[in-house]
């Protein structure tokens, strides 16, 4: 049991620390809990309009001949003010000044009532201090107020009761005393409610913030993930996985604009014997070297080169004819050979590569794949023909 009670005094201590935001956080808070403060509020101030106006019908009955002076505190004072905060509360957009229209509020009713029960001291109106149960009620669980001002406010609300018993209130020491048992009693009933849907409503408002940052930076993650999967490590440049979903993309774009989309297929000649001779990482700057040269070479953004695989590089080249992408691969073959990497395996002597071209207006009979495999096949005749030159399919 000991145990148990000194759990339940921690959450309760957690539970308060959790209710006090730094600035920014509040700030925060208040700004994503604006809109269901209004409403909330909003929904109070007419049932609280619709209650305080139907209870006069009990001031003819208990109050004689005042109930006069009585429906001038209800319909002429108090009526009024929760009438000119509910205009208020729907066009203000500050969340403390609103908490202050409930505060507000809060008072005037129980003014109010205290106020009817001085003029009709000399009746028996000790019912009205129920009135006081449900401000209390209302300011706890329905104003959606924050814990510490509805504490604040309900304790003077109670101690203004009290005052006005002991020095204008005409109340049998036995209804006082009943009154102010069951006023107390909802006061910590309400405070108990306040407080968990408060504690409640400022942990959510952390879990969200918290889930929230949680799912950015997974994002981030993912994001990152994905360039780091369509990017080749080595080069820099789109990798095979990319080449397959830009042609694709590319294709059907260009088929809708029923214009050509030229494809190059480019491989570095004598590759194994370079690498065999001067070494794996030698082998890799000379890839390198190539990349950069064939992206430096493209003009266009939406011109795009590939590592397709190995020694191997694509080139996608949209709205391109096919004397267009013949210029642009011997462009690119004189500018690598240019590169003068030296490659005496070779028998130009330095680096150089052989580019099969493709191009197509795609249609109904002539696919991606068909293209793929025509400029596979162009490559295929470069290297027959002797390397170092570029030929497209017929």
């Amino acid at each position: 049991m000991a145990a148990y009670i000194s759990d339940l005094i921690t959450r309760v201590r957690g539970g308060f620390n959790s209710l006090r935001f730094g600035h920014d956080l509040q700030t925060a808070y208040e700004a994503e809990n604006l809109e269901k403060l209004k409403l909330t509020v909003s929904v109070s101030l007419l049932l609280a309009l619709v209650f305080y106006a139907i209870f006069a019908v009990l001031d003819y009955s208990f109050m004689g001949e005042k109930y006069l002076q009585v429906w001038a505190i209800r319909f002429a004072v108090v009526i009024p003010v929760i009438c000119i905060s509910f205009v208020l509360v729907r066009i203000i957009n500050n969340y403390q000044i609103i908490e202050v229209v409930i505060t507000i509020n809060a008072v005037v009713c129980s003014l109010g009532i205290i106020w009817m029960m001085v003029l009709g001291s000399a009746h028996p109106n000790g019912v009205y201090w129920v009135g006081l149960m449900l401000v209390i009620v209302f300011l706890f669980i329905l104003s959606g107020a924050n814990f510490f001002l509805c504490l604040k406010t309900t304790f003077s609300i109670l101690t203004a009761y009290v005052v006005s018993c002991l020095l204008w209130i005409d109340i049998s020491p036995e209804t006082f005393m009943a009154s102010l048992l069951f006023l107390i009693s909802s006061f910590i009933v309400g405070l108990t409610g306040s407080f968990f849907i408060d504690t409640y409503k400022h942990r959510d408002f952390v879990r969200t913030r918290l889930l929230d940052q949680k799912t950015k930076e997974l994002t981030a993650l993912t994001r990152k993930y994905q360039e780091l999967s369509t990017i080749d490590e080595l080069t820099g440049i789109p990798n095979r996985r990319m080449f397959e979903t830009l042609s694709i993309n590319y294709w059907d774009v260009m088929q809708r604009k029923h214009d050509p989309l030229s494809l190059l297929f480019l491989d570095v000649d004598e590759f194994k014997k370079y690498n065999d001779s001067y070494g794996h990482q030698q082998g890799d700057a000379c890839l390198r070297q190539v990349a950069d040269c064939i992206r430096n070479t493209l003009m266009r953004p939406q011109d795009i080169v590939t590592r397709y695989g190995g020694e191997e590089f694509a080139v996608l080249l949209p709205d391109t004819c096919l004397h267009g992408a013949t210029v642009v691969a011997e462009r690119i073959r004189k500018n690598v050979e240019d590169l003068g990497i030296v490659h005496e395996y070779s028998r130009h002597g330095v680096v150089t590569v052989s580019i099969g071209i493709c191009t197509a207006t795609p249609h109904t009979g002539f696919t991606l794949p068909v293209c793929i495999k025509k400029a596979d096949a162009a490559l295929y005749s470069a290297k027959q023909f002797g390397r170092n030159t570029s030929k497209h399919s017929t």
